[in-house]
């Protein structure tokens, strides 16, 4: 049920985007003097949307330090730690 959702999200936002519009509309013609209600949060979703979907594309590079690089520097750390108590003993 999700990845249709997310593959429209990624490859189709202006689908969604036309979807919101059609129920703005609607919401507009039922509460013609209250549209501020409706369209302020409206813009503050798509701009949500937008962002979201700018933030999927730009990916995660590699990570400069690998998971066993902090490992081993953590290791190295608490060695420093018990030499320096032991030293200080």
């Amino acid at each position: 049920m999700l990845v249709p959702i997310f593959n429209l999200v990624t490859h189709r936002p202006d689908l969604i985007i036309d979807h919101l519009a059609g129920y703005l509309t609607q919401l507009q013609s039922e509460f013609p003097g209250n549209a501020a209600l409706i369209v302020v949060p409206a813009v503050a979703l798509a701009a949500a949307i937008i962002a979201a979907i700018v933030a999927m594309k730009s990916g995660i590079d590699q990570p400069s330090v690998s998971f066993a690089d902090h490992i081993q520097r953590d290791i190295q750390a608490f060695r420093q730690v018990i030499r320096a108590k032991e030293d200080g003993q």
